[in-house]
């Protein structure tokens, strides 16, 4: 199970350095610690998160993606980011590059922009797709 927010299981933190500053009128406790196995949605009513393992990929089990239906929006860290403008994908593709759009197009999700939170800029569904291109090789699961 993935820790991050969700309804499956949850656990309470003694003693956090965060629990004083939580109002008591917030919907959130910050000393709660949430896990969740599939797809997760934060929402205010108005407004949705959603939370995806990113199933199959090799660098952590616990590895995750949030997802912004509204403005199209994919963020992941670690799994690809995207090269300078105007410089080539590597060849061949990473793996973990390979995964992530894997989990996308397996999620059919509707993507238009990816940001990748180490890379140097936003990026599109189409730079993922070019950067893992249909020669690729595809991306095991550990």
């Amino acid at each position: 199970m993935l820790g991050i927010a969700a309804g499956i299981a949850t656990r309470k933190i003694k003693n956090h350095r965060l629990a004083p500053s939580v109002r008591a009128t917030s919907r959130y406790d910050a000393r709660t610690f949430e896990t969740f196995a599939d797809k997760h949605v934060l929402t205010d009513g108005k407004r949705a998160i959603e939370i995806y393992p990113i199933a199959g990929n090799g660098h952590n089990d616990a590895f995750a993606m949030v997802y912004l239906p509204a403005e199209k929006i994919l963020m992941a860290v670690d799994a690809w980011a995207p090269p300078a403008a105007n410089t080539p994908p590597p060849s061949p593709p990473s793996p973990f590059a390979v995964n992530l759009y894997e989990n996308i197009q397996r999620l059919k999700l509707d993507v238009r922009q990816i940001a990748a939170l180490h890379g140097p800029r936003v990026a599109t569904l189409e730079e993922l797709k070019t950067a893992v291109s249909p020669g690729a090789p595809k991306s095991t699961s550990n």
